[in-house]
């Protein structure tokens, strides 16, 4: 989600090149960090699932009930948040927030870290591994939820590192069709989440009862802001398609990702907040089916096993 929360919806304003730059090199950055990880996965050759249908077995059917699962965990989750705003249980919200942001800290740090000792044939730091990643869990989750941060840089390079990461892991961890109609699912999800659900309405209720949400968005200096969320998907799709596609793919459908933000940010000239998904990812998929047919690769998503 790109937003600008200084202005209002019927201002119109110039976003110049200068200020889609300072969001498109942050984007490249997480890309890039989510590409280095996953070329970490197939060197180590660690290899985790996430998905509670098998796609091999269940087909394009297991694929759409794979989707249906994380996009409804996401607005469940996200309601639970609008509840416990609206009716003021703000220390039960910031414990759910940072036990939910530690964990996945924890979990991150953990995966990536014992696949490099695995590469390194280094096992017996396992240990040491586990505390780093307790330790990166409980800094992460604080430095992402703290309102009004002396160092902004510092936050702006948790969030790349959290949302490369976690892009990462995610387009390593789920099978092509799950990551497709996944990516097309929150999609969706993030034009009614953004326009009537759930973010549209934490944001209502925060500034009525002027609670001081954490933002959870990368900032430029010129107060636009492309959310955690953006980033995580994003990478997921670009790391899910060098691990899978190669080269070529990887560099089309960034570009895809890359000329959609540039359009959304555009479009924020006449809007005070935009889902940041449904532009980027669908080129970023369009550029993919074509990547794929022209180095011809289509075979590759034959799914496996009919539903």
């Amino acid at each position: 989600m790109a937003e600008n929360e200084q202005t209002d919806d019927s201002v119109e304003r110039r976003i110049t090149l200068k200020v889609i730059g300072k969001i498109m090199l942050p984007t490249i950055l997480a890309i890039l960090l989510a590409v280095f990880l996953a070329y970490i996965s197939i060197l180590g050759q660690t290899q985790v699932e996430v998905t509670p249908f098998s796609e091999q077995e269940g087909g394009l059917g297991a694929a759409g009930l794979n989707a249906l699962v994380y996009v409804i965990a996401a607005l469940l989750g996200a309601s639970l948040l609008v509840i416990l705003l609206k009716h003021g249980y703000g220390k039960i919200l910031n414990a759910f927030m940072f036990f939910g942001m530690t964990l996945g800290g924890i979990l991150l740090t953990g995966y990536f870290g014992l696949t490099v000792l695995v590469i390194l044939n280094s096992l017996n730091l396992f240990f040491i591994l586990v505390v780093v990643s307790i330790l990166f869990g409980v800094s992460a989750a604080y430095i992402l939820l703290k309102r009004n941060i002396s160092n902004p840089y510092l936050q702006n390079t948790v969030i790349l590192g959290y949302g490369g990461g976690l892009g990462a892991f995610l387009g390593i961890a789920m099978p092509t069709w799950s990551t497709i109609l996944l990516l097309v699912g929150l999609s969706i999800y993030d034009i009614f989440a953004v326009t009537r659900g759930p973010i549209k309405q934490i944001i209502e209720i925060s500034e009525e009862k002027s609670i001081e949400m954490p933002a959870m968005t990368y900032s430029s200096s010129e107060e636009i802001e492309i959310g955690l969320g953006d980033l995580v998907f994003y990478s997921m799709l670009t790391a899910h398609t060098f691990l899978n596609f190669g080269t070529f793919p990887l560099m089309m459908v960034s570009g895809g990702i890359l000329g959609g933000l540039m359009i959304t940010l555009k479009l924020l000239e006449k809007r005070k907040m935009l889902p940041g998904l449904p532009i980027s990812i669908a080129l970023g998929l369009v550029a993919l089916f074509l990547s794929l047919l022209l180095s011809g690769q289509l075979e590759l998503l034959q799914i496996i096993g009919s539903s």
